[in-house]
């Protein structure tokens, strides 16, 4: 709607922008599971999840919808056009996530008056192996880049999308 069209870019980011807002969502309701395994009602849960969680939630999403419409002022037309879509696109989750989200969850949850210890992912344990032996992680995460990086030296930017394309097909052909 703020665009009036899509372009090959711009479709192809609705899929990092759902990965991105998705996120203040997950975020949410993680807290909001976690007040209920505490026996706390379901309307003092989501007030307490706002408090806690509403700050930091509004923060990511309007810094990071700013950082996408910075692309707006680039002169390349299909990237204004993302960072427009891609910025607006995080506003809307945002508030999705503070006001669409905690009604839905007080209309389902509201009956509920115990509420089952959900078993919430913990990658705390995943992050062991950094509290333990720290030199060791740091290595390991420079060896790693300097890996990835090494790739570099072949990557290349190709700005005409009809490249993308097999080079026989009719719609391609010049």
């Amino acid at each position: 709607l703020a665009v009036g069209h899509l372009n090959i870019l711009s479709v192809a980011f609705a899929a990092i922008l759902i990965g991105i807002g998705i996120d203040f969502s997950i975020h949410y309701v993680s807290h909001y599971l976690n007040y209920r395994a505490r026996g706390i009602p379901s309307g003092k849960a989501l007030i307490e999840t706002a408090t806690y969680v509403g700050p930091g939630v509004v923060t990511g999403a309007v810094t990071t919808a700013l950082a996408f419409f910075t692309a707006a002022f680039t002169e390349f037309v299909g990237i204004v056009e993302l960072g427009i879509i891609a910025g607006g696109g995080i506003l809307l989750c945002l508030v999705v996530t503070v006001v669409t989200l905690p009604a839905m969850i007080h209309l389902a949850d509201r009956k509920s008056t115990v509420r089952p210890v959900n078993d919430i992912l913990h990658v705390s344990d995943w992050l062991l192996p950094a509290k333990y032996f720290p030199k060791a992680t740091m290595a390991a995460a420079v060896v790693a880049t300097v890996i990835i990086a090494w790739g570099l030296k072949d990557l290349h930017y190709d700005h005409n999308l009809l490249n993308l394309q097999r080079h026989h097909l009719e719609s391609v052909a010049i």
